[in-house]
């Protein structure tokens, strides 16, 4: 079941379980987002040292360490 609370993410649906996440759903968000920061977001991740630097980060880290389950 989804959450339909207000999430930050404008109407994009977000999963009770953040590990399932679909693709659709990650462009939904950056679809809702707005152009220019739809554009960051594509810049960072279409280049590895930038999206390595951002993955580095302490609040990736946390981040990834939630959505994965601790692993």
């Amino acid at each position: 079941m989804q959450n339909r609370k207000s999430n930050g993410f404008g109407n994009v649906p977000m999963p009770q379980n953040p590990q399932n996440v679909t693709p659709e759903q990650v462009q939904q968000l950056l679809n809702s987002l707005p152009q220019a920061d739809k554009a960051r977001i594509e810049s960072v991740l279409q280049n590895k040292e930038a999206t390595q630097k951002l993955l580095s980060t302490p609040q990736a880290q946390a981040l990834m360490k939630k959505f994965g389950g601790g692993k």
